[in-house]
């Protein structure tokens, strides 16, 4: 199952589910647990970023981070954004040229297994080009 469409089932199913979003940043491994409305309901800003090495993102200290937060509340899809995709992160995901489409950057996705029992992926990052001749980064 695709990452988009994985995001959009379980409301025939009568059941709340929530799925976890993550951003990996210089500084912070920050995630949220999302509900169906896109509201955050919890969160644990606790690791540290890239700058302070790969501590806090390995797979599994990702999933006993959100097995915390998640409290027994069902899980659909885990996904990770930032420097999760970059080379020194989790798996090199890659990048679309901007502006990007959700469905391309759905498809540009990489998915690594589970996290705390639910699919997860790392999205891609957007990446500019830069104007040749002034050197501003176009959009």
């Amino acid at each position: 199952m695709t990452f988009d469409n994985r995001l959009r089932d379980g409301s025939q199913h009568g059941y709340r589910e929530y799925i976890v979003g993550a951003n990996w940043g210089s500084s912070r491994l920050r995630i949220y647990l999302i509900d169906r409305a896109l509201n955050v309901v919890d969160e644990d800003r606790s690791s540290g970023g890239i700058l302070f090495g790969r501590e806090g993102i390995t797979k599994h200290e990702a999933s006993a981070r959100v097995e915390t937060l998640r409290a027994g509340r069902r899980v659909s899809a885990a996904v990770i954004s930032g420097m999760a995709g970059s080379v020194s992160g989790l798996t090199e995901a890659g990048y679309g040229e901007v502006p990007i489409s959700m469905t391309s950057l759905t498809e540009a996705s990489v998915s690594i297994g589970e996290i705390a029992g639910a699919p997860a992926w790392v999205m891609a990052g957007g990446l500019g080009r830069r104007d040749e001749i002034t050197g501003i980064i176009l959009m």
